[in-house]
């Protein structure tokens, strides 16, 4: 399977509330809980790990090597994430498989953030 050819993956996510903002900003010791941090795009993963199941990539090989967030415009109480996540490269070399995934979250069809996660795959681990 050719996964740069496959469609995103698309969910709706739950509306942003305060209670869920609180929420994340005690699970990373944050004191700031006002504002929501960048980090709390990070709850929006799911898709990610969906691919990982659909290109048969067994977690004990599994290294994440890296992730970028880009903040265009920042998320707020009240928007409802509509999450699109796709395959840009995937490339074979030897007894691995490296895999750089693009998720966007639009709010209200506004793109709000892009992030791009790279993982490789090491077969038979």
């Amino acid at each position: 399977m050719d996964s740069t050819t496959q469609p995103p993956i698309v969910f709706t996510a739950e509306t942003i509330t305060e209670a869920q903002v609180r929420a994340f900003h005690e699970a990373v010791g944050s004191t700031e809980t006002k504002e929501i941090p960048s980090t709390f795009a990070t709850r929006y993963r799911k898709a990610e790990f969906e691919w990982l199941d659909k290109v048969d990539a067994e977690l004990k090989g599994l290294l994440h090597t890296d992730q970028t967030f880009e903040i265009l415009v920042p998320l707020k109480i009240g928007d409802t994430p509509e999450v699109s996540t796709s395959v840009l490269e995937a490339k074979n070399r030897r007894s691995m498989r490296f895999f750089t995934l693009l998720t966007e979250v639009r709010c209200q069809g506004v793109l709000k953030v892009r992030s791009t996660t790279r993982f490789v795959v090491r077969e038979g681990a």
